[in-house]
């Protein structure tokens, strides 16, 4: 709230791609007097942060006491969620060989099925993350698809959780199945290649 400040000299003032500044009248003092600095975000314009914003758009109003302390709405989108995520991110290295109980050192890259628990948590992962980021432009796909955005919210809340889940499933049982096409006998024979006199190379079989 600004009050009894002098105005700004425009010079002075830059824009900033995606906010909006304005002025409303609260009448503290003086009935009629524009009293209030509103600054919201433009419809689609935070692009920088639509994962978080779409973390704040997708919760439900909810404040809830802990130990006599109020804890607001915004604290578990805005904190706990991306803390989570990004916590997650980094100590998956840890986390990865307590639960697969593979603790050597492995100085050769994976393919993506030769782990199939990494690779649907990082598809799981980036699911997320692609939920959060149409949820912070839902005011604009609710617009464009000419869709309540109510309802649209309530879309995008139930995807937050299916679509990770089903992205997870799908990525699993992918991986499991090539596993075993991989694992035939035929597949895994190793080749033997030997040099010809003529100064090339020709396959050997020791079957």
């Amino acid at each position: 709230m600004a009050v009894n400040l002098p105005a700004p000299d425009p010079a002075q003032l830059h824009a900033v791609h995606g906010v909006e500044l304005g002025v409303a009248r609260a009448g503290i003092r003086k009935p009629g007097r524009k009293d209030l600095l509103v600054v919201r975000l433009a419809p689609g314009g935070s692009h920088l942060l639509l994962e978080l914003d779409g973390s704040l758009r997708l919760f439900p109003p909810i404040e809830f006491t802990l130990l006599g302390v109020t804890i607001p709405t915004v604290f578990i989108p805005g904190v706990v969620i991306p803390g989570i995520a990004f916590g997650v991110m980094t100590l998956w290295p840890f986390i990865e060989p307590r639960i697969t109980g593979d603790h050597g050192e492995h100085q050769i890259l994976d393919r993506p099925y030769d782990n199939p628990l990494r690779a649907s948590v990082g598809v799981a992962g980036l699911l997320v993350f692609v939920v959060l980021t149409l949820a912070g432009g839902n005011d604009v796909i609710a617009l464009v698809f000419d869709v309540p955005l109510e309802v649209m919210t309530n879309v995008l809340r139930v995807a937050f959780f299916a679509v990770p889940l089903l992205g997870f499933v799908v990525t699993y049982r992918i991986c499991r199945e090539l596993q075993s096409r991989t694992a035939a006998p035929d597949a895994r024979r190793p080749v033997v290649l030997v040099r010809t006199a003529s100064g090339g190379y020709e396959e050997r079989d020791d079957g």
